[in-house]
């Protein structure tokens, strides 16, 4: 306030020294008649009774006119910081939009968490780190520092964003000879070099306003002081077929009770990774390069696993180009490959070109086109892989993605009836993963984190680290271990090709009117989750919730269509006149969507209720 007060106040102070000037007012001859000039005019030009005896610079710099002089300087020098003032205030400030923000992740206590750092002063990557952080420690099924994944920042003032790949790696001590490459599907050998802390930390140096330590302590005060198996976590426990994986020592510590894996609400206390979040908190680069690396090896060496000190020193997150298309007016920006976005965006191209209305959203015509789509687009995803370990990648996507070869599959879809051959939709590339999870932030400033992780199957490998408590992911067996030419086949140094898409959507023309920040879990099936709450948010006008909730099918070049109880009979009886052998699956098999929209100023956040998530907005 100093700064706008004291120009005043100084005025103030100046006017109590300066002489009475009323008498000006009778140099002015009221009955005359008045003519203004420039003080430019000639001497002989006609000019006021005023003019004619005082020029306008002798009005005001004349000595009786100096309180006049300091007013008018004093009004301008203001007006001028005024001015400088408001212009640095719209470039370098965020503007808070009605104060909006909101995170949705797979866990409540998670969210929560977030939206706490938000209030706290913490932007929205911020508030993704401790999120992503905090399901690191209570959500270990799906999430984990021993694991990786995708992230996508997007600052919406300024239309700009930002891709960040710390996916897992193929350690280079792993034997791929044709004799070895089948051990791979055991445990330890089954890791690849983890990239969570890493990955965290780059979008944090990069964005982030808060300090590091701040937004890694919440998830230290859960391991250290405990917290309570939630819902999902409980059923994805008691879905284990493998009850020999959690009879080690250390597994059974922290999952069973007994003989029995531990049911919702029991405690877990993970001492031994909050001793390790604590030596992050204090150097993120301390399992890469620093105090902890020396104990992470040993621990892997203890588990046979292959992960070396070159391997942690030299793993990098790659910061791609992000994928930006168009579906309708709609921008989407997603991740290249070895991320999901091509699949997505393909599937999205397709559903545009059939030119669905708001009412055909039940109509059964929808759900064959949508299923023959899925698998014109699974039957493609065989030419995805790591650009890294692929010279032709960027090729093939701009090929599947260019409108004249969308048109193509789309004149190639039936709408009387499907076809059993997968050679008709193209060549075919199976995979499959659970083990993954979601957090979605919109901050007041419109800085946006769709952010995606994996420790590809439920609990990784399902190895616990003794001495740093890290569970280790399984993500190498998302490689084509068959044929190691394909375009995923497996190779040192290389990333797999997932499913993940982190994705932000907007309207490029009217950025104001409507953004989505979306992605999920669930291996293969996320695609068509995704693609179906996309459609069910734009071409079917759904409020978010709405969108997610509403019940899915899903393809992947597969004999068999699933679906979800809800879906009308009338539409399962036309699918099944068109040739779809169809098959329900229950809400643990299919996949978990995390959205946040914003419609004008209204936010909208949903974490689906499939995994039980949670949102926290305000």
């Amino acid at each position: 306030m100093e700064s706008v007060e004291q120009p005043f106040d100084s005025i103030t102070r100046l006017g109590q020294d300066l002489p009475d000037t009323n008498d000006k007012l009778g140099l002015i001859d009221t009955d005359g008649p008045l003519k203004y000039v420039s003080n430019g005019d000639s001497p002989g030009a006609e000019i006021s009774p005023l003019h004619q005896m005082k020029s306008t610079n002798s009005v005001l710099y004349g000595p009786q006119n100096r309180g006049l002089r300091i007013i008018i300087i004093s009004s301008i020098v203001f007006a001028m910081a005024v001015t400088v003032a408001l212009i640095l205030t719209i470039y370098l400030e965020p503007k808070p939009v009605h104060g909006h923000a909101a995170v949705a992740c797979d866990d409540i206590r998670c969210s929560e968490i977030g939206l706490k750092v938000l209030k706290d002063g913490g932007n929205a990557v911020d508030a993704a780190v401790a999120a992503t952080l905090c399901l690191a420690v209570v959500d270990p099924a799906h999430a984990g520092i021993g694991g990786g994944g995708f992230s996508l920042v997007h600052d919406h003032k300024f239309k700009k964003s930002w891709s960040y790949n710390f996916l897992e790696t193929v350690p280079k001590q792993l034997d791929l000879s044709p004799e070895n490459i089948g051990l791979i599907n055991s445990s330890s050998k089954s890791a690849g070099i983890p990239g969570l802390v890493k990955g965290l930390n780059l979008m944090h140096q990069n964005h982030g306003r808060l300090q590091w330590d701040l937004l890694v302590q919440p998830a230290i005060d859960l391991a250290e002081n405990g917290f309570l198996v939630s819902e999902e976590l409980a059923t994805v426990l008691e879905k284990q077929s493998d009850f020999e994986d959690f009879q080690d020592k250390v597994m059974s510590d922290l999952f069973l009770d007994g003989s029995m894996f531990k049911k919702q609400n029991s405690n877990i206390t993970w001492k031994s990774l909050a001793k390790t979040l604590k030596k992050i908190a204090s150097d993120p680069d301390s399992l890469y390069t620093g105090s902890l690396l020396t104990d992470f090896l040993n621990d892997v060496s203890k588990a046979n696993g292959v992960i070396t000190e070159e391997d942690m020193r030299n793993y990098t997150v790659e910061q791609l180009e992000v994928l930006k298309t168009k579906y309708k007016q709609w921008t989407v920006v997603s991740l290249p490959p070895p991320a999901g976005g091509v699949l997505v965006a393909l599937i999205l191209k397709m559903v545009d070109k059939l030119g669905w209305n708001e009412k055909q959203y039940d109509d059964s015509l929808t759900y064959h086109q949508l299923i023959e789509s899925f698998k014109f687009a699974f039957a493609h995803r065989a030419l995805l892989g790591d650009p890294n370990f692929n010279s032709s990648m960027q090729q093939n996507v701009e090929e599947l993605l260019n409108d004249e070869f969308v048109s193509k599959l789309v004149n190639k879809i039936d709408n009387n009836k499907t076809h059993s051959e997968s050679t008709y939709y193209g060549p075919f590339l199976p995979g499959q993963s659970a083990g993954t999870s979601h957090v979605s932030v919109i901050d007041s400033s419109e800085l946006m984190v769709s952010i995606s992780l994996s420790m590809n199957n439920n609990f990784g490998s399902k190895t616990l680290l003794e001495t740093t408590g890290i569970l280790l992911n399984d993500e190498l067996l998302n490689f084509d271990l068959i044929n190691l030419t394909s375009a995923n086949g497996i190779a040192h140094g290389k990333r797999p090709l997932s499913s993940m898409s982190p994705t932000v959507i907007y309207d490029e023309e009217h950025p104001c009117n409507y953004r989505l920040i979306i992605g999920g879990s669930g291996g293969l099936k996320l695609t068509t989750g995704l693609t179906q709450s996309i459609i069910n948010a734009i071409d079917f006008k759904m409020n978010i919730s709405k969108a997610i909730n509403r019940p899915r099918i899903h393809n992947e070049l597969d004999p068999t269509t699933f679906y979800e109880d809800g879906i009308p009979q009338s539409v399962l009886g036309e699918l099944k006149i068109k040739g779809h052998n169809l098959m329900k699956f229950s809400l643990q098999e299919t996949s978990s969507i995390i959205a946040l929209q914003k419609i004008n100023d209204e936010i909208q956040a949903n974490a689906d209720y499939r995994k039980n998530g949670g949102t926290a907005v305000y």
